[in-house]
């Protein structure tokens, strides 16, 4: 049976997102497991001019790369003219996947992304991941129409380049749906939201749950508690100036993540400033790539909430954090607070579980399956400021929220959704 992976995904930017994540946690649990697919023969695309994804450099199970060429936009100075082959490229684009080499002689094609397509061919079947439906339910942030964007920019060109995004992106959804036979949503949620939002068939959704990496731990010559730095973003560029944070001088809360709307990274921080207003003396610590320095957010209402606080010396920005410096943070804090209103998974919060950190999150549909009883769920900010002061003074709740959440982390693993995985792309070769 020829299985093709489309890793052209790792050369285009997410190698570091939950999708580049998915696929290379699989890669490497099939050649954990290489006895229970010795009847596949793997395929993998790429570009050929693109850097091959490390995950490949040690990857000792048979397999053939087969390269492919990258449309890439026109480059015109007449504007009009440009934006005439932009679409036209777009178009070349979303139909390139039909003409991917030796497409037709592949039993099987397992799609992580489904902006670059599954192929339509009748001898073909096809697995596409779906990880959530977040911009088609909050559009008005993600996939902004043209009456939204004009209401914002007044600009005209700005209106008609968002609504161009705004149906490319729906057109790639709707044709990949369709040409699917097999959908592996990463939670149930997602495929509730498949069902009632987009009216996929429900027969062809299978459920494949996600799980965290296994952190490493420090290996570096610092001290454990002087791992961290930060930037005193006091306003004036001229005072900035690079400290030290050490993570035993008070305790912390702890957010890792993005910073997108549905986030809402304001709430944590008007909670934060409620709990210093009571008198007690903690810090904020805000991980993250946008979390690199003020200028570099691209949230407005998390930039004034971050100005607004009083408390902003105690706010600290630590951007990008590495695996071993995210397990040490997740170890020492007093909670990780994800106050998110919408995830497909929530990868971020099985990852504080796993390290022995007490969760606290917004109560909704994806994070309760996740999570289920071992986090600490609140509604609104003030109830993330309260439960944060319990776990200050109770010593018991603390342990138990720990114990909870390990216990409810060992529940998930990427050689567990492997083995799911492989059981349903067998399904597909079943059905020929």
């Amino acid at each position: 049976m020829k299985v093709a992976f489309d890793l052209r995904t790792l050369q285009i930017g997410h190698q570091y997102r939950g999708i580049g994540i998915c696929l290379q946690n699989i890669l490497t649990q099939l050649q954990k497991n290489s006895d229970q697919i010795k009847h596949w023969e793997l395929v993998f695309y790429l570009y050929e001019n693109h850097q091959v994804p490390t995950i490949l450099n040690d990857y000792n199970i048979s397999h053939r790369i087969i390269n492919t060429k990258e449309i890439l936009p026109p480059h015109d100075r007449l504007k009009p003219v440009r934006y005439l082959k932009k679409l036209y490229s777009s178009w070349r684009k979303a139909n390139s996947i039909n003409h991917l080499p030796e497409i037709k002689h592949i039993d099987v094609f397992v799609q992580f992304d489904f902006l670059l397509g599954v192929p339509n061919h009748p001898g073909v079947k096809n697995a596409l991941i779906k990880y959530d439906l977040i911009p088609l339910i909050f559009e008005e942030y993600y996939l902004p129409t043209f009456s939204q964007t004009w209401t914002y920019t007044r600009s005209v060109m700005a209106a008609a380049k968002g609504q161009f995004h705004r149906s490319r992106y729906f057109w790639h959804l709707r044709k990949s749906l369709q040409r699917t036979d097999l959908v592996l949503a990463i939670s149930e949620h997602t495929k509730h939201d498949l069902v009632n939002y987009l009216n996929v068939d429900e027969q062809k959704i299978k459920p494949l749950l996600l799980a965290a990496d296994e952190l490493m731990s420090v290996t570096r010559n610092e001290p454990k508690d002087k791992l961290f730095w930060s930037l005193d973003w006091r306003f004036i560029p001229s005072q900035r100036r690079y400290r030290s944070l050490s993570i035993k001088d008070k305790p912390y809360i702890l957010y890792i993540g993005g910073v997108d709307p549905r986030r809402r990274i304001q709430d944590l921080i008007l909670s934060y400033n409620l709990l210093r207003a009571e008198g007690i003396d903690c810090a904020l610590v805000l991980a993250g790539y946008d979390l690199q320095d003020l200028e570099t957010i691209p949230n407005e209402d998390v930039r004034e909430a971050l100005k607004c606080s009083s408390y902003s010396d105690n706010i600290y920005l630590l951007g990008f954090v590495t695996p071993e410096e995210k397990k040490l943070l997740y170890q020492n804090a007093v909670a990780f607070v994800y106050p998110t209103l919408y995830e497909g998974f929530g990868l971020p919060v099985l990852e504080a579980m796993q390290q022995g950190c007490p969760v606290v999150c917004y109560n909704n549909p994806s994070l309760a399956e996740v999570v289920g009883g071992a986090a600490l769920y609140a509604n609104v900010a003030e109830d993330i400021a309260f439960i944060i002061k319990r776990l200050l003074v109770d010593k018991n709740l603390r342990k138990q929220t720990i114990s909870a959440g390990k216990k409810q982390a060992k529940k998930f693993s990427w050689q567990r959704t492997t083995s799911k995985f492989i059981e349903l792309i067998e399904s597909l070769e079943s059905k020929r």
